[in-house]
């Protein structure tokens, strides 16, 4: 699934935004202070939503453009990237790009069903994010 949004900000505001939000999150697992420069491969064990424990890994980091990851259970390979591209020195492009691989055919299938299911809900969820971090920075830098 691959969504992309046209925002009206700095592309290094909303990286900084999301940069500090996925620290924020490896820092809760895993009870260490993490600066963005040790991003680019690093790795920790995970407990989801659900407590089951995963594999989470850096994948890419590179300041103000792209950010990506894997997420690794006992049963898919998620990846992950996030990518920012300044069209200006007030508008940019966010993609967001998501993948899974499914330890089995039937898993798999059983993914392809699920993304297509809960694609309507995560595009939602990205929109009012995406909203949030707009109206932060138009909040901060006075605009209306």
């Amino acid at each position: 699934m691959q969504l992309e949004f046209n925002l009206p900000l700095p592309a290094d505001y909303f990286f900084s935004r999301l940069i500090e939000s996925s620290i924020y999150d490896l820092e809760q697992q895993t009870q260490k202070k993490i600066l963005p420069q040790q991003l680019r491969g690093f790795s920790c064990q995970k407990t989801l939503s659900n407590g089951a424990k995963s594999v989470f890994t850096v994948t890419d980091y590179q300041p103000n453009q792209k950010y990506g990851y894997s997420l690794k259970t006992g049963r898919n390979l998620y990846q992950v990237l996030y990518e920012v591209t300044s069209m200006g020195p007030e508008t940019m492009l966010f993609t967001y790009t998501e993948g899974s691989q499914g330890r089995s055919n039937t898993i798999q299938a059983n993914n392809t069903v699920t993304h297509f299911l809960m694609g309507w809900f995560r595009k939602r969820r990205f929109k009012k994010m995406t909203r949030q971090i707009v109206a932060d920075y138009q909040a901060q830098s006075g605009q209306e």
